[in-house]
């Protein structure tokens, strides 16, 4: 028992002198290189997946994919989605007629206020729908026989040059002084010949075959940048407008003298700007 004894204290004599004895940690080591990147390989793509079954058509009632006779609701002899149409619905109330004031749906004709033949004329239809006619609106400036214009259509034009002929227009044009505007198609815009065409772009020349009574015109189309010929593409153009002004006409105490030049000054003085087609039509009371 005694040797038992002896023994546990020395036991615990040497753990005590181990504990004691035990040194401080040492420092952290460092840190191991970082070991190989595993495998990345994709696997195989896998094999496609079988069709879908197809779904049911609109004209399959019964689900069965078997175009059956009750099916073929439009009986014409095919299964489509023609078949799937629903039939036409009711047609719907008539509405009221214009004429039927009561909307009783009876052409009234009676000899008091219940009348619906208004016009008196012993049918009741639309033409009872008319209101009666307004008052007569107040005369407008008389025109002036002395001043009127000529339109030649343009539509299927294209060219350099433009010909005309003024015996289309007067019998004598040396009794006359004109103003001649182009029109385009597009913008609808007038330019007065001779001069600017198109904002600029190109510019008119106009002369007369021999002399001026003879009638023959030409309007030449030229390109400002270069003075070379411009050609005007079909459907450029719409109109040719021409302002006859008989010599010697007396239009709001102006009195048209006996050439072109005067014709054009005296609008000037009286303040009609000539490269205005309308204030020019406006002034002879033409529009």
């Amino acid at each position: 028992m005694k040797t038992i004894r002896i023994t546990a204290m020395a036991i615990m004599c040497m753990g005590a002198m181990l504990v004691s004895c035990s040194g401080e940690d040492g420092e952290k080591g460092l840190q191991g290189d970082q070991g190989p990147k595993g495998d990345s390989i994709t696997g195989e793509k896998g094999d496609q997946g079988d069709p879908g079954t197809d779904g049911i058509s609109c004209w399959d009632l019964n689900g069965n994919g078997i175009g059956d006779a009750e099916e073929d609701v439009n009986q014409d002899g095919n299964y489509d989605s023609l078949d799937c149409q629903g039939a036409d619905g009711a047609d719907g109330v008539n509405g009221i007629a214009c004429w039927d004031l009561n909307g009783n749906g009876i052409a009234d004709i009676t000899n008091d206020e219940t009348n619906e033949d208004i016009n008196l004329d012993g049918t009741v239809d639309a033409l009872d729908c008319q209101g009666t006619d307004g008052a007569d609106g107040t005369n407008g400036v008389d025109g002036n026989a002395n001043v009127f214009y000529y339109v030649v259509g343009l539509q299927g034009f294209s060219g350099t040059t433009l010909n005309f002929d003024l015996l289309d227009v007067v019998s004598d044009p040396a009794d006359y002084a004109f103003l001649f505007y182009l029109e385009e198609s597009l913008a609808s815009v007038n330019f007065l010949v001779p001069g600017n065409y198109r904002g600029n772009l190109q510019y008119t020349t106009l002369q007369f075959k021999d002399s001026f009574n003879n009638g023959d015109a030409t309007i030449s189309f030229y390109n400002s940048v270069d003075d070379s010929l411009y050609f005007v593409p079909e459907g450029e153009l719409s109109n040719l407008t021409i302002v006859a002004i008989e010599k010697g006409t007396q239009v709001l105490n102006l009195n048209l003298k006996s050439s072109q030049e005067n014709v054009l000054s005296e609008l000037k003085a009286a303040g009609v700007d000539v490269n205005d087609y309308h204030a020019v039509v406006a002034y002879f009371g033409l529009e």
